[in-house]
């Protein structure tokens, strides 16, 4: 700094010449900082709203008491321009009336023609002033003549997102989302809502807090609404990837003593299971520490006043018509983390389930099952129950041992991309980021679909659907513990997977060695997962595993679009009317190998099954590179009982119109146009490998004449109604002959026994005139001519 004498200028332009300032400021200055360097945007709005001092050798915040952080643009986990207090010259906080102005840090002064005080009106932070307000009122908050309110639109019309915000008042936020740097709520309550009925098939709104939470009061969170803590940032491209430059994480203080309330539905009918993993932990605890059921669920049925939920022992406690509140039996909620070799038997891995109750302690980000409340209800209906509690937040870890298979679940008070989660966990695969392979890379929703109204395991009708980063298939029920029917399922599971959802994950992976086997250790979820995504609404992306008409899900604004790669949904009806779909889809990213986290094993294989084949592995879903000519995709079928089988096609998503699909039978040299008609068959029991495909071109059409002319002769003669065939290699013999219209569908066969290789003739009776393949199956090769028939 300069000597006491020097007068120095704020809020004016100095002239060289002549040496006169210009360009007064008008308006008001609360504080003053002199840096040595150049100061980021990120420095900039992390200082805006708040008071700084040194945090050691750093800079930190006032009101969030953190470092200042520099940005990492290029995203390699170090800071590009770490701030410290050194770099920090003078710092006035203008916190006199007039006269001497005393240095927070530098040199001291006075102030000179300054004869008057003003009041201190700078948001540092923001803060509210009334009650019973919604946030866009100006009289929400203090100094409202002065202020717009917090994340208002900037100079640029669009949101400021870096706010910083202290309530001490009940406020509500019913007309938008709202993204703040950082909210200290004191006391009372925040309500993030919609318009409309205040309960939980209200819409919601996001609130996204990219830095800091102090939360010492409340924030109820209605309906859909959701509670988003991660880095500040955007994505790249509609469905691409979420790029942020800022460096820290947004954290919760550990220290907060309040909670948060958020509403989620399970099944209201007493014989049914729900898969809940829960998004808080005990009020006034340790951030993210152990819960027990009691602790943390509600009876939401008045979504304002949520009551505690009467829970007691015996299976059928809860089976009665529905009480106020509501009445759950202990004897339903159970966790498993259990090792699951292939060596054990379904009853031996059934036994493995570990008895919570509503006290038995719950580690944050595992599942627990627990059944409804009310009696005989049917499947559709729904109870709302409250989840309240301290918000879960930051890194969580939970231990996953080879051949172990657990149940865990959404953490967190906003939905989670299970995209993120896979990859995060997992090294082997293009874009994943894990340090080894931890688990198997797919996942598991029970779906109870079936109404049972009893307890009993053998009548429980459900399965496990299965999610990868290809996409999801349905449940089907196949345990031979449950109703073993082959029922479908009803919600294919989604990329996003909603607030209180729990799901299985597997620490094995059966016959995969090498690049991609399971080396099993910490699963991690993390804040970068999270993401607002709504259930309500359209496209379907955020799929509840519980039946319910009204509830599907909307993609809110962040960049995010449905997905666009080409899929095929294969089903199979076997003669005993179960059912199944496969999925295969087109990702760039995987290989004509197993993709660790794009293909996914089957969970349970039924007596009447159909799989893809790679290898030895049996497939529930299956990416490959490309739907091509050269492209075939191998499947086994599992026939347990005789009759009639068909394979379809369930379904098919940004498919062009102009591809064509086919099954090949390999047996017969067979091609079945799967798009325009469905494949019926009948097979005797048995399995069979090696045999059937999926292909996109009909190879019968593709004749090669030049191996024709040098050995096999075909052609056919109208007069006699005859195909000729005349085999001239002494060492090659014709099997089988077949005849196919040109659109693959097979007319005739004859099998070859006991005739003169070089003088074949085969009748042909009652065949319209038109073009033909013959296809010659002989014991070196199939070949094919195109005959006509007059």
């Amino acid at each position: 700094m300069t000597a006491t004498t020097v007068e120095a200028i704020l809020g004016a332009m100095h002239q060289t010449a002549p040496s006169l300032p210009t360009n007064y400021f008008n308006g008001w200055v609360d504080e003053l900082k002199i840096w040595n360097k150049t100061l980021s945007i990120e420095h900039i709005r992390q200082m805006m709203n708040q008071e700084i001092v040194a945090l050691g050798p750093d800079v930190g915040g006032v009101v969030i008491p953190t470092k200042i952080y520099s940005p990492d643009a290029d995203l390699n986990k170090i800071e590009d321009n770490i701030l410290v207090w050194n770099d920090l010259s003078g710092y006035y906080r203008m916190n006199v009336v007039c006269g001497d102005l005393a240095a927070y840090k530098g040199v001291s002064g006075r102030l000179r023609n300054i004869t008057t005080s003003e009041e201190q009106t700078a948001p540092i932070p923001y803060t509210t002033r009334v009650n019973n307000q919604t946030w866009d009122a100006d009289d929400t908050w203090t100094n409202f003549s002065v202020w717009d309110v917090p994340n208002s639109l900037g100079i640029n019309n669009k949101p400021i997102d870096w706010n910083i915000v202290k309530t001490s008042h009940k406020v509500t936020s019913d007309t938008r989302d709202l993204t703040l740097l950082g909210l200290i709520v004191v006391s009372n309550e925040l309500i993030i809502t919609n318009a409309g009925v205040q309960d939980e098939n209200n819409s919601g709104h996001l609130l996204w807090l990219t830095h800091y939470l102090k939360l010492d009061g409340k924030i109820d969170l209605i309906g859909e609404s959701q509670l988003l803590q991660k880095r500040y940032g955007a994505y790249d491209t509609p469905g691409g990837n979420f790029i942020t430059t800022q460096f820290s994480e947004s954290i919760l203080d550990g220290t907060s003593s309040g909670f948060i309330e958020r509403d989620q539905q399970g099944k209201q009918n007493s014989y049914n299971y729900n898969y809940w993993s829960s998004p808080v932990s005990k009020r006034g605890g340790i951030t993210n520490t152990n819960y027990t059921a009691s602790d943390v669920l509600r009876d939401g049925k008045d979504t304002a006043i949520p009551k505690t939920i009467n829970f007691s022992d015996g299976a059928f406690f809860a089976d009665g018509s529905l009480t106020s509140p509501i009445k759950t039996s202990n004897r339903w909620i159970w966790s498993y983390k259990s090792l699951t070799p292939n060596s054990n038997s379904n009853l031996d891995n059934y036994y493995q389930w570990t008895y919570k109750g509503s006290n038995g302690l719950i580690t944050v980000g595992e599942g627990f099952t627990m059944k409804g409340s009310g009696g005989s209800y049917p499947i559709e209906s729904l109870q709302n129950y409250v989840f309240s509690g301290k918000p879960n937040s930051g890194t969580i870890p939970l231990f996953l041992a080879i051949d172990q298979t657990y149940l865990v679940g959404n953490p967190y008070p906003s939905a989670l991309d299970a995209n993120e989660f896979i990859k995060d966990n997992i090294k082997d695969c293009t874009g994943c980021r894990g340090n080894q392979n931890t688990f198997g890379g797919a996942l598991y929703f029970w779906d109870h679909f079936g109404l049972s109204n009893n307890h009993n395991l053998a009548e429980y009708e459900g399965g496990y659907a299965t999610y990868s980063l290809m996409g999801g298939v349905r449940a089907i029920a196949n345990d031979p513990l449950n109703v073993n029917n082959g029922a479908v399922g009803t919600r294919i599971p989604q990329r996003y997977i909603p607030v209180g959802q729990g799901f299985f994950i597997d620490g094995d992976l059966a016959g995969v060695t090498g690049i991609s086997a399971v080396q099993g250790g910490s699963i991690i979820f993390k804040n970068s997962q999270r993401i607002f995504v709504r259930e309500s609404g359209a496209p379907v992306n955020s799929i509840f595993m519980k039946k319910a008409n009204t509830k599907e899900a909307i993609l809110e604004d962040q960049g995010l679009n449905v997905d666009d790669r080409p899929k095929i949904r294969l089903g199979f009806d076997s003669a005993v009317g179960t059912h199944r779909q496969l999925l295969v889809g087109v990702d760039e990213n995987t290989s004509d190998r197993f993709d660790l986290g794009y293909d996914a094993q089957m969970f349970d294989t039924n007596e009447n099954d159909i799989y893809w084949e790679l290898k030895d592995l049996q497939l529930a879903i299956q990416a490959i590179q490309n739907f091509n000519d050269d492209q075939i995709i191998p499947f086994g079928l599992a026939i347990a009982n005789e009759g009639k089988s068909t394979i379809k096609i369930d379904a098919l998503e940004n498919v062009p119109n102009t591809l064509e699909i086919y099954i090949y039978d390999k047996e017969t040299g067979v091609y079945h146009d799967i798009k325009n008609k469905d494949y019926s068959l009948s097979l005797p029991v048995g399995t069979y490998n090696n045999r059937f495909s999926l292909q996109f071109v009909n190879k019968l059409f593709n004749i090669d004449d030049t191996i024709l002319d040098e050995g096999i002769l075909v052609n056919y003669t109208n007069k006699t109604e005859l195909i000729n065939i005349k085999n001239k290699f002494i060492d090659t013999t014709v099997n089988k002959v077949y005849l196919f219209n040109m659109i693959g569908q097979l007319i005739t066969n004859w099998d070859i026994e006991d005739v003169k290789q070089d003088a074949i003739h085969l009748p042909v009776n009652n065949v319209s005139t038109g073009v033909y393949i013959v296809k010659v199956q002989t014991s070196n090769g199939n070949f094919s001519k195109k005959i006509i028939i007059n």
